[in-house]
């Protein structure tokens, strides 16, 4: 058997095994740390985690930086390519959530180290702005006291939802309206409307006897009285101011005056002229009365307690034509339908009332709608025929806007033989020819209800009507669809007229104008 012979290393292998065992020791220390080095990803956000935006403001999404680096290798921090995930619907009120991603791996002969980092920003789109409300107000509407005030209307707007119209509140008392509306965001806004009450109607008096009397010197002169009433104050004959005096130990013509004025300013004045004579100057003939007397009233001439029979001395048939001043009023559209009920038509003097509206349904339903007057504030129309024709023309243009069209029939406040304007001395005299030149048909009366003087219920309204109806062949009757019991009296005064063969007609420029004898 052989023996194996070991040589003695040399310099060189020396060499080698020592840089061998070096380079080991080296991948060992190095292996070890690679293993205890910590890698750390910082992903950070620009600006707020959180954002809130005003719905209509604009958004630039601010991002995010990521850096990587080690506690042992790789100190020096490395910028990382950060991804993005989420939008943001300006559009749209809501919570929107926008992830940020930062990634990075290295690579290396003892394995390799991946990072993964992650934050979130969120952003909410709100809409904080109140919506809008916004009131259609005609400064000359009002509403007659006791009456129902008509919406003018309004409008609704949001900067988010649009039009809202429809999600208003109204809330009504007596003295304020109140309108309320909330948007999808629960943002809420509030306005009040002021009713304004104005009543622009004047009282109604009348003088009882006569307006012209004569009485003998020596003698005492009587009071033969007065009434006054008011469409909202009712009886205001204790308001009635009397000035002047009859020297009955002398002889000559003394003028009484009698005022009243209703709770809204609106006053009427009338006159009594009262002459004293002596015995043997007194003349033998009877002043001329100009003023038509109203019948009196004969008992009940309702239908239903007399079977529609009137008296057979006086005339049976003939055409009426109802005629109503001062509305249209909340009992209008009532009034409209007792008219429709009984296939009647009728004539409407319009005035510019909170009610308005309502010639629209006036004039469709074939009735008449003429002009009365935009105001009836008597000082002011006829305080010059350049007033006068402001007001007429206002009220014809007020038509023209519901009905499509004008109107050339025309009733003066008060009738043309109205004393209320003497004022203005001489102006009725004037203003009903200047009418008739610019092409208008005015009409008077020749039958009054008397609904805005001493009659206060249905039955004497019914019973004034037809009393005085039955007298004529072709009646314009006067009545104020203002009134309740008017309005209540009218279906009855057409079954009567029927029953006698009456027609109910509307006026037109071809019908009975019924003028009065003009005393101004």
């Amino acid at each position: 058997m052989k023996k194996r012979v070991t040589k003695p290393w040399g310099v060189p292998q020396l060499i080698a095994l020592t840089v061998a065992l070096l380079l080991a020791a080296a991948a060992m220390t190095t292996w070890i740390l690679w293993q205890v080095n910590e890698f750390t990803m910082n992903l950070t956000l620009n600006g707020p985690k959180e954002v809130t935006i005003e719905y209509g403001d604009s958004y630039e999404d601010p991002g995010a930086g990521a850096v990587f680096h080690g506690s042992l290798f790789f100190r020096e921090p490395l910028d990382v390519e950060v991804t993005t995930d989420g939008q943001v619907d300006l559009e749209t009120v809501g919570t929107y959530t926008i992830t940020y991603t930062a990634k990075h791996t290295v690579d290396s002969i003892f394995g390799d180290a991946e990072l993964v980092d992650t934050v979130q920003r969120t952003v909410r789109v709100v809409d904080t702005v109140a919506p809008t409300i916004v009131l259609t107000a005609d400064p000359e509407v009002f509403t007659i006291p006791g009456e129902i005030y008509q919406e003018e209307g309004f409008t609704a707007t949001d900067n988010y939802d649009g039009d809202i119209t429809d999600k208003v509140v109204r809330t009504e008392t007596e003295e304020v309206i109140t309108y309320q509306v909330t948007d999808s965001s629960g943002n809420s806004f509030q306005i009040e409307r002021p009713i304004v009450y104005f009543d622009p109607i004047a009282p109604e008096l009348v003088l009882k006897g006569k307006e012209s009397m004569s009485i003998k010197l020596g003698s005492t002169y009587e009071e033969p009285g007065y009434t006054a009433t008011d469409n909202c104050d009712g009886d205001i004959t204790d308001r009635v101011v009397v000035s002047g005096t009859v020297n009955t130990k002398k002889v000559g013509t003394y003028t009484l005056e009698y005022t009243v004025t209703d709770s809204y300013e609106n006053t009427v004045t009338v006159t009594r002229k009262v002459k004293v004579y002596e015995p043997e100057t007194q003349p033998t003939t009877k002043p001329t009365e100009t003023k038509e007397t109203k019948p009196k009233e004969t008992g009940s001439t309702n239908p239903k307690e007399t079977g529609g029979a009137v008296d057979p001395a006086n005339p049976v048939g003939g055409v009426v034509y109802l005629t109503f001043d001062d509305g249209p009023s909340r009992h209008t559209a009532r009034l409209l339908d007792i008219l429709a009920k009984h296939n009647a038509k009728a004539s409407f003097f319009v005035v510019n009332t909170g009610y308005i509206s309502t010639v629209s349904r006036i004039a469709s339903e074939g009735h008449t709608v003429a002009i009365h007057s935009a105001t009836h504030d008597f000082n002011e129309i006829y305080a010059s025929e350049e007033a006068f024709f402001a007001d007429l023309e206002k009220m014809q243009s007020i038509i023209q806007n519901y009905t499509g069209k004008k109107t050339m029939l025309m009733r003066f406040p008060g009738g043309s033989s109205n004393r209320v304007s003497r004022f203005n001395e001489g102006i009725m005299t004037r203003l009903t020819k200047l009418v008739e030149e610019k092409g208008y048909t005015y009409f008077d009366w020749n039958v009054d209800s008397d609904d805005a003087g001493s009659a206060s219920t249905a039955q004497q309204v019914y019973n004034n009507v037809v009393s005085a109806v039955a007298k004529r062949k072709s009646s314009v009757v006067l009545l104020h669809d203002i009134k309740g019991y008017t309005v209540d009296a009218i279906e009855d005064i057409i079954i009567w007229g029927k029953a006698n063969g009456y027609t109910f007609q509307a006026l037109t420029s071809s019908s009975p104008t019924c003028h009065h004898t003009v005393k101004n």
